[in-house]
């Protein structure tokens, strides 16, 4: 069993596949158009809350300690019910605490004052984090966060003073805003908040991209060309895996043979309510989608990651691992449920099991294997945030 329903202790859930920036190192964001993919403004969804719910009762999940809202390509404050489901998910379990992610930019001061109001009123600051990924001043943010508007990150963080709820300015170090981290530091203390500089994944793609203009035009004829999902005949389909060739990344050294994840007993969900060992799986959720594309913007084939992961994890099944049902948190099905499934059951020794002191998957390889399991200070900042002590 990858985790069991007994030893889970945080859920890592992206509530909505919707959200109002295109960051630039986002999946979410075309390279070519600076907004949303076709792929994804097509298909982007809310989750219905009510299947969560059950799935959290803590006589299924009697360990859960943490509900982090945080998202692959989604911000959870676009959910038009992140409001109940916070109340909700505090009232239904005693036991967990919540991380709120977001970009803290969206017009969500009504739904950040019901957050604060319960929390207020029933004291509960000590169950809820709340993290604002904010990348510069008010004239450099929305260069890698576009779409972003300063107006409402202040307005959003006046709403949670007013009822005593502070979080944690995040701020990506970059060239182009490196130079205001202190100023940045001395604003986060004038509202109360603690501050955390984080590193930037896929550097070169947002230099790259920095100074690049939106592309209306091209986004509109992308949506126009659009063809839907196409599903590959199996035959077709089982030729690409076999004839897939694995070639294995060089061994790193001293590299961590222990998945992260699965030492912190965590799990990733989604908007469709597919469970993942982890965030980086989980964008095998775009990946699955995207071999259906539009010939023109994008051939229709089947990406590295996804051949690798159906030829290895899935072997010689028939069914892919995106179209099984015991994958999915349903009315019926719980993510106690999932967790004990069929899939989940033989991924365990995949993920988990190093050879020649590799891990099995080169997705592994490329982004945890020197990743080093989270201790309990680094846990804390990390995975799910910080207590602003004191507040």
């Amino acid at each position: 069993m990858h985790i069991s329903p007994l030893e889970l202790e945080n859920i890592q859930w992206e509530p909505t596949s919707y959200c109002n920036a295109n960051c630039i190192g986002c999946p979410r964001t075309d390279p070519e158009t600076l907004l949303t993919t076709a792929l994804i403004h097509k298909w982007q969804r809310h989750a219905p809350y009510k299947p969560f719910l059950k799935s959290i009762n803590p006589k299924l999940l009697p360990n859960l300690k943490w509900i982090t809202f945080n998202g692959n390509i989604g911000d959870c404050m676009m959910h038009p019910d992140i409001d109940k489901i916070i109340i909700e998910s505090l009232m239904c379990n005693q036991n967990i605490h919540i991380t709120i992610h977001t970009n803290g930019g969206g017009l969500h001061s009504k739904k950040w004052e019901n957050i604060g109001k319960f929390i207020n009123d029933n004291n509960l600051q000590h169950r809820i984090l709340i993290i604002f990924s904010v990348d510069g001043l008010e004239d450099t943010n929305h260069l890698y966060r576009r779409n972003v508007q300063w107006k409402n990150i202040d307005n959003n963080r006046k709403t949670l003073k007013k009822y005593n709820m502070y979080g944690t300015w995040r701020f990506i170090k970059f060239d182009h805003n490196k130079h205001q981290i202190d100023d940045a530091k001395k604003l986060a203390e004038q509202w109360g908040w603690r501050f955390k500089l984080n590193f930037p994944y896929n550097e070169n793609r947002i230099k790259r991209l920095l100074h690049t203009p939106n592309n209306p035009k091209l986004f509109k004829e992308k949506l126009k060309d659009w063809k839907g999902e196409l599903k590959l005949k199996d035959e077709e389909l089982r030729l690409k895996i076999e004839g897939q060739k694995i070639i294995s990344l060089k061994s790193i050294p001293n590299q961590n043979t222990k998945c992260p994840w699965k030492e912190e007993s965590t799990i990733q969900l989604l908007s469709d309510y597919t469970v993942w060992p982890c965030c980086w799986t989980g964008h095998m959720n775009i990946l699955y989608k995207a071999k259906h594309n539009t010939e023109k913007y994008q051939p229709h084939h089947m990406t590295t990651e996804v051949l690798e992961w159906e030829k290895i994890v899935n072997k010689n099944n028939k069914t892919l691992w995106y179209d099984r049902n015991d994958i999915r948190i349903t009315e019926t099905q719980t993510l106690s449920d999932v967790l004990t499934s069929d899939s989940f059951n033989k991924i365990n020794e995949i993920l988990t099991t190093p050879i020649n002191n590799k891990f099995q998957l080169n997705l592994c390889q490329k982004t945890c294997a020197t990743s080093t399991t989270f201790n309990d200070e680094d846990k804390v900042v990390v995975r799910y945030g910080e207590y602003p002590k004191g507040r």
